[in-house]
């Protein structure tokens, strides 16, 4: 963030001055109180939980001189005492919480931006904004959203981090429930608009619309464009392909990346290399490029294509944006490879949905094993998935059998569903299938060796993990992030 005096920030939130001159000057806008330092302002935010306002003279402790507060007894509490306190700039605001939009929404003015970008979908949306980061960084000063700040409280803090000179923004806007992403747009008025897709996540929220609910949602993001905004989505979903922004009322143009030669960027020849990466052939305006993709997952390579697109929007030849793929390093714990003991370990624990879930089976089937190695699927419970949720799981296990996973592990209440999916579509075979035990339940296709087991929750499989794999063997990882999954790969990477 560049350098802002305090009575700036007092008069872009319309809030009033509860302590000193206005006259500090800031660099960094930070929420939690264990990172305070000298040249920042703490927004004293109340969640569920905590509230900022209880961690203030831990904050003034630290050497933070500037304070956004709506608690005005516990900040002059904290004040209480406090030898500097004339040194301390007070911020009075009626909500720190939308204050730090508002924030972060004037500060996005501020900078001399030559492409602003808004990313959503309802997966693959962190790793297309990295694909995108890398590409525009050829041409462009290009700053991202931070680690996994995408909703109304992490979005505004990724802005706020940007450097003052930046030419070129890519801002990830996730999804709750509607009106959500509405808000993000809001904040971000972005001129260019990626949709990656609309699959089956948040669908609990959408009772009575479905996907199509989702699909509204998605398009806010559109809600601020005007006639020079571009929208760039994956024709190759169903939700999106043809979709029409005139008769929804949308402003601006549309740029469509899919599989078909009719679309502006069109995706073909797909190899998937499991751990190594893919490739893919990309057309463009009649001419054929190769593209190597150093990043697992056949998916991506639409949202690779996707970034191609929106470099070439912003001025990039083909060629430019590719040399930038080659230059991709991914969010942690997505489709991450690791090796312990001769184990290789597909870390994508950070969340999860029927179709990434297969994907990623998809990858691990085309992963290399060592001599005698198996391929371990390692899931959990998907949630949101609404009236989805059962058949969701189902479709996961049988696809799970049907691709010849080695073994799968299934973790969680609603991941019994997951085994059940294995199980029916091992009997469709004519299989003896042999159950081994009951806790946890395990069963054994005795013609194809392969096997699933069900457990109720993380601990016995973090307890047995290391005796249940071993040399040879590659592993994935895969389920939504409240499974914390990355506790069992966090254990098979100890000594």
């Amino acid at each position: 963030m560049r350098k802002t005096d305090i009575d700036t920030i007092k008069t872009v939130l319309s809030g009033s001055l509860l302590s000193g001159k206005g006259e500090n000057q800031v660099t960094r806008v930070i929420t939690d109180s264990r990172e305070a330092a000298a040249g920042d302002v703490f927004f004293a935010l109340k969640g569920e939980r905590n509230d900022g306002h209880d961690y203030l003279k831990q904050v003034l402790g630290n050497g933070t001189r500037a304070l956004v507060v709506s608690d005005e007894e516990k900040t002059l509490k904290a004040l209480e005492g406090f030898d500097e306190k004339d040194s301390v700039d007070v911020v009075l605001v009626e909500d720190t919480k939308r204050s730090l939009q508002l924030l972060s929404k004037w500060y996005l003015t501020t900078l001399d931006l030559k492409a602003n970008i808004g990313v959503t979908g309802s997966v693959g949306k962190t790793s297309t904004r990295d694909f995108l980061y890398f590409v525009l960084s050829e041409k462009y000063k290009t700053a991202r959203s931070i680690k996994n700040f995408n909703n109304s409280f992490g979005l505004p803090l990724s802005i706020l981090s940007f450097d003052e000179d930046i030419e070129a923004a890519v801002i990830e806007l996730g999804m709750d429930g509607k009106g959500s992403i509405d808000l993000l747009a809001e904040l971000v008025r972005p001129e260019t608009a990626v949709i990656t897709n609309v699959g089956l996540s948040h669908l609990e929220n959408f009772p009575e619309e479905g996907r199509q609910g989702i699909l509204n949602t998605k398009l806010e993001i559109t809600n601020y464009f005007d006639d020079d905004s571009t929208l760039i989505v994956n024709d190759a979903n169903d939700m999106l392909k043809g979709l029409d922004m005139k008769a929804r009322g949308i402003k601006g143009s549309i740029i469509r990346v899919g599989e078909d030669e009719g679309c502006d960027f069109s995706v073909d020849q797909v190899r998937d290399r499991g751990t190594e990466g893919i490739s893919f052939r990309l057309l463009h305006e009649g001419r054929y490029y190769d593209v190597d993709l150093a990043v697992p997952g056949a998916h991506n390579a639409i949202n690779a294509a996707l970034a191609i697109a929106c470099g070439v929007r912003y001025g990039l030849t083909v060629e430019e944006a590719v040399r930038g793929l080659g230059n991709v390093e991914l969010t942690e714990k997505r489709l991450t490879l690791k090796e312990k003991d001769g184990r290789r370990i597909i870390d994508d624990t950070y969340n999860a949905a029927p179709d990434s879930v297969k994907s990623a089976i998809n990858t691990l089937m085309a992963s290399p094993v060592g001599e005698g190695g198996r391929r371990i699927l390692v899931t959990g419970d998907m949630g949101e998935l609404g009236t989805e949720a059962i058949s969701g799981h189902k479709s996961v296990g049988a696809y799970a059998y049907e691709k010849g996973i080695d073994v799968l592990l299934a973790i969680g209440e609603m991941s019994r569903n997951t085994l059940e999916g294995w199980l029916e579509k091992a009997k469709e075979t004519g299989h003896e299938i042999v159950k081994g035990c009951e806790v946890p339940e395990v069963y054994i296709d005795t013609v194809t060796g392969q096997g699933a087991e069900h457990f109720k929750d993380i601990e016995m499989v973090i307890n047995g993990i290391k005796d249940h794999t071993h040399e040879g063997d590659c592993i994935l990882f895969k389920a939504s992030r409240f499974m914390h999954l990355e506790r069992i790969v966090k254990h098979l990477l100890e000594e």
